[in-house]
């Protein structure tokens, strides 16, 4: 962010908090640590933070995503429930369609722990030829 920049969300915060001052050596901080971030961002925080709070601001106050808009919500989880939807149709078509292990495996599950998995290994190196 700019010294101009800085300076007009200082002009804010004065007009809103009569006790902020504005000095050199805070225009040169606050521009470094507001960094990229965009100005209308800040602005706009600016806004809603003097709008919810009779304290002055942090940097942290300024930099912090924007909330969405109610509109991009309703997008967002319309479009969360059309996904969800479509996962939980695909579900029961997967469970319509799915198939059990073979009897092999079925029966080597029911070996002692220490013969199946010798059993399950051996199983394995016969498909890999395959």
């Amino acid at each position: 962010m700019n010294r101009a920049d800085v300076l007009k969300l200082f002009l804010i915060m004065n007009n809103a908090y009569p006790n902020f001052t504005v000095d050199d050596t805070k225009v040169l901080a606050w521009m470094e640590f507001l960094g990229d971030t965009p100005f209308e961002q800040a602005k706009d925080n600016l806004i809603s933070h003097i709008r919810t709070s009779r304290y002055l601001p942090t940097v942290a106050d300024l930099t912090k995503p924007l909330e969405p808009e109610p509109e991009q919500l309703a997008l967002y989880h319309a479009g969360l429930r059309e996904s969800a939807q479509q996962f939980l149709e695909q579900l029961d078509e997967w469970q319509a369609t799915a198939v059990g292990p073979p009897e092999e495996i079925k029966a080597m599950m029911r070996l002692p722990i220490e013969e199946r998995t010798e059993a399950l290994r051996e199983y394995a190196r016969r498909n890999r030829a395959r």
